[in-house]
């Protein structure tokens, strides 16, 4: 997400390596220095450590995709209410306030008995107004509307005409403005690779070593440069 907003992104659209950039090395040396300086909580992802600290505002401040919004609404308690979304600080001076954090699709199975059905569906609930608003308009599942993302349809991005309600759970925020507008700052021209899921296990593993204080930015970035070439992309 760091990486992206800086216009960063693990392939170029060649499919060529970049993750030994500046973005990745920018954000690897940001997040050293708030392990070596003590301002960051380290804990897995909403388990208790994670959940406990944000409960007792130890832990103000979470850089994460919007759907970390289910978080104030189901899991926390003490600090309900309190917490509020807003855009990324930007790395620059006028830069991008917002980046990707990994992705999302849709698959058709290639085994699929009626792929164009599917499709058709798939198209219907994107870019149509009655598919999109029926998806995150309120509903007897999610009555104020589902609001942990934002369609990926332009046409369907009125900041001032929001699919879902405000949210309890941010003191009453209007989360729709502020992702919609955020949503239009994401630089544009990412690329996923098919292998991006597998890369936690060679960059996910030295991010883990940095936050421990065993390796440094550019150690992680050149390890991980060669470990996923080596095994998830083959020769260059």
């Amino acid at each position: 997400m760091f990486a992206n907003q800086q216009g960063g992104a693990m392939v170029d659209a060649q499919g060529k390596l970049t993750i030994d950039s500046d973005p990745y090395r920018t954000t690897l040396t940001w997040l050293d220095a708030v392990r070596s300086e003590g301002l960051g909580t380290l804990a897995k992802y909403t388990q208790p450590t994670d959940l406990q600290t944000q409960d007792n505002g130890t832990q103000v401040f979470v850089p994460w995709a919007q759907w970390f919004v289910f978080a104030p609404q189901q899991l926390l308690k003490a600090s309900k209410g309190k917490w509020r979304a807003m855009a990324l600080p930007a790395w620059q001076a006028g830069g991008p306030r917002a980046g990707v954090m990994g992705g999302s699709s849709f698959v058709i199975p290639a085994k699929s008995k009626n792929p164009e059905l599917a499709w058709r569906l798939y198209e219907h609930l994107v870019f149509s107004k009655e598919g999109y608003t029926a998806v995150y308009g309120p509903n007897d599942v999610y009555p104020g509307g589902l609001n942990t993302s934002i369609p990926s349809y332009l046409p369907a991005l009125d900041p001032d005409t929001p699919l879902f309600k405000p949210i309890d759970a941010l003191g009453g925020q209007d989360l729709w403005k502020v992702a919609v507008e955020a949503g239009q700052q994401v630089p544009g021209g990412y690329t996923i690779p098919t292998w991006w899921g597998k890369a936690v296990d060679y960059f996910g593993v030295n991010v883990q070593k940095l936050l421990a204080g065993q390796m440094s930015p550019d150690e992680v970035l050149k390890t991980s440069a060669t470990q996923i070439q080596k095994n998830l992309m083959g020769p260059s």
